[in-house]
């Protein structure tokens, strides 16, 4: 199956016909410093220069969609990624849009629209995983972590159900998740990780991947 690369700090699209996808730290000289050397705005001085309090770990610097086939009237869009920090995992947000004229059925896992939560590095052996709900999910690990070493509290198991679900035309459903590695495996990395369904809205294999690069 061919795959398109859509270079995108924050996100990618994808659909029957391919559709194409800074952050900065701002420090202010007059912030006043308190006895622990801990600016007004949240940063840190040791006298000679200024650093974040949450500084930026890992970008999200490339989302690569798999091309939907003809036919399939949808476009499903990866978006919205936030890039990791000690304070908080990347996130991203998963949304799928009937593009047809007419109302369109899809079928989806246990949960809308993407349910294949456990991922994979494309270039090793270490597991991640997408929390659904993004930041708020219970395994998601209590911040700060440590060089963003953002890694999954336990495991989600999910229940092996199909969803039929009806779109008006136009109409879009989406969720948000987030991006940790898994519970046994390794902490997220600099690193390319694939997520993908043996057959995505009952109609085709589909996938997507995420990169993560060193801020």
């Amino acid at each position: 199956m061919q795959r398109r690369a859509l270079l995108a700090t924050l996100g990618a699209t994808a659909s029957a016909t391919a559709l194409a996808g800074c952050l900065g730290d701002v420090t202010d000289s007059d912030d006043t410093t308190t006895d622990d050397d801990t600016t007004t705005d949240g940063t840190t001085t040791d006298g000679t220069t200024t650093t974040p309090a949450n500084p930026t770990r890992f970008v999200v610097s490339d989302v690569a969609l798999d091309d939907l086939p003809d036919g399939v009237d949808a476009d499903v869009a990866v978006t919205g990624a936030t890039n990791a920090t000690e304070l908080s995992p990347p996130t991203m947000q998963v949304a799928v849009t009937n593009t047809a004229d007419a109302a369109r059925t899809w079928s989806f896992g246990a949960i809308v629209p993407w349910s294949t939560l456990y991922g994979s590095r494309t270039d090793g052996d270490a597991t991640v995983l997408l929390a659904p709900g993004g930041v708020g999910n219970d395994v998601v690990p209590n911040a700060p972590q440590d060089e963003a070493c953002w890694r999954a509290t336990d495991g989600i198991a999910t229940i092996q159900v199909v969803n039929e679900v009806e779109f008006a035309p136009g109409e879009t459903r989406s969720g948000t998740y987030a991006l940790l590695g898994g519970p046994e495996s390794d902490c997220l990395a600099a690193a390319t990780y694939r997520f993908e369904d043996g057959n995505y809205l009952g109609e085709t294999e589909w996938g997507f991947e995420v990169t993560l690069a060193d801020a």
